[in-house]
């Protein structure tokens, strides 16, 4: 408890913990969308070491000055006496909002070799704004964690509804056992995730009976901001005829979400001839994939393919922004509108795994056959773990659907697999395979097993 404010505690606190007690003296570089609660999160966790902490988008004259520092010694220098700040003295040195200053990047080579040992933490939500106009990142010297969108058992631990899991059975060969009003009162929690998202302040701002919608329409506001500030910062444009990147970004957003676990060509994207779009719409693409805001989920196949162009999925970072841009942010009921139940309940199980994968390199699709049109949802790993996951928004599936779950469990020889329906838990043998149904409740669940 801070005043009257309660921190909640997120998944992502454990590898960030780590890596701070840890003899490595890596910068970690804490990047995520805006509003996934980056700030909050380093605030508020308890490394059991002081936190010197610098918000360089604050406009006091020490901070500008530190801001524009041309160089590493003037940097130091000004960190020095205008903040009272030295390194070796037991505090980690959090550097807020980092994209503030572009050029701090080219200082991290310096700062690594005469630090050595010093406890670093830059955040921001354009980190990648860092690592333009020719600087690389720093190969061995940084550590980059993502902070997400809550996960459904984040969910619930932000509405103090968690106690629901603890009802549910303590291993999975009992999962079919669950109780039909525990299994009611979860599906509902559910359909409220697929409708706000997990987005912390909007959760929290559900809970106080607020107007939620006002706050994410600030935030697209803000993103459309970003896009007209960096990336036309970055192309370099000028005169009348400069692409509005805000605007190519939510018409992108909108699309995105309308096209929600389909495979998409940049054509079905933006429709235009115009050849200026043509070189606009993947600096846009780009951004939104290194700002994770869009996630761009790869395919992998049984087989090696030349095929040029191949198309990757691609949702957003949260399946309540999706709501609010396919469906107005109206209430989600399953069994209702099944197009747009299946594109949030799918949304939302990216959401689930990426929130224990912590990367999306740990997520792909599957095809055994790069020509069929039918594909395996979710391949993920994690902990040393192959889970294949297969996404039904019907209270019932048929095998012959299931052809790539099954497919892609022969070509890796994986024992279990899982399909996310919205009917009771079930166990299915098939040959020596087992199928899991579960309710997508039940996933978060799931993967908290694994992680132990």
């Amino acid at each position: 408890m801070h005043g009257n404010f309660l921190y909640i505690r997120r998944d992502i606190e454990e590898p960030i913990i780590k890596h701070i007690k840890s003899e490595s003296d890596a910068v970690l570089l804490l990047s995520g969308a805006r509003q996934t609660g980056k700030s909050t999160l380093i605030e508020n966790i308890d490394f059991a070491m002081d936190k010197f902490i610098i918000n360089l988008w604050d406009e006091e004259p020490e901070v500008v000055a530190l801001r524009e520092a041309r160089n590493f010694s003037e940097f130091e220098s000004r960190l020095t006496h205008l903040f009272g700040f030295r390194p070796y003295e037991n505090r980690i040195l959090i550097i807020d909002e980092a994209q503030a200053a572009s050029h701090l990047a080219s200082f991290l080579m310096e700062l690594h070799r005469k630090w050595k040992g010093q406890k670093i933490v830059l955040l921001g939500s354009i980190l990648s704004n860092l690592f333009q106009s020719g600087t690389p990142m720093p190969t061995g010297r940084t550590l980059e964690l993502t902070c997400r969108p809550l996960h459904f058992g984040e969910f619930l631990r932000f509405r103090a509804k968690d106690k629901w899991f603890d009802l549910l059975p303590d291993d999975l060969e009992s999962i079919t056992q669950v109780a039909p009003e525990v299994h009611a009162a979860l599906m509902a929690e559910y359909e409220l995730f697929l409708q706000i998202g997990g987005l912390p302040g909007i959760v929290l701002s559900h809970g106080r009976g607020e107007d939620f919608k006002l706050l994410l329409e600030s935030l697209l506001a803000n993103m459309y901001r970003d896009a007209d500030r960096y990336i036309g910062q970055q192309a370099g444009g000028s005169g009348k005829r400069v692409p509005q990147y805000g605007s190519l970004l939510e018409h992108v957003l909108r699309s995105v979400a309308m096209h929600t676990g389909q495979p998409t060509q940049n054509s079905s994207i933006l429709s235009t001839d115009s050849p200026a779009y043509r070189n606009v719409l993947p600096r846009v693409l780009e951004a939104l994939k290194y700002w994770h805001i869009v996630y761009f989920l790869s395919y992998e196949t049984a087989q090696l393919t030349t095929k040029k162009g191949y198309s990757s999925k691609k949702y957003l970072l949260d399946t309540g922004m999706t709501n609010y841009l396919i469906n107005r942010f109206l209430p989600v009921r399953f069994g209702g509108s099944t197009e747009v139940v299946a594109k949030l309940l799918e949304s939302a199980v990216l959401q689930d795994l990426l929130g224990f994968a912590l990367s999306i390199r740990f997520v792909t699709s599957y095809k055994s056959n790069n020509r069929l049109k039918n594909e395996l949802d979710f391949v993920a790993s994690l902990n040393d773990q192959i889970v294949p996951v297969e996404v039904k928004s019907s209270n019932r599936v048929n095998q012959k659907s299931l052809s790539q779950l099954l497919a892609f469990m022969e070509h890796r020889n994986v024992d279990q697999g899982i399909v996310i329906f919205t009917g009771m838990p079930q166990k299915q043998k098939i040959e020596k395979r087992t199928i899991w149904y579960l309710p997508p409740y039940a996933l978060a669940w799931f993967l908290s097993g694994l992680s132990r």
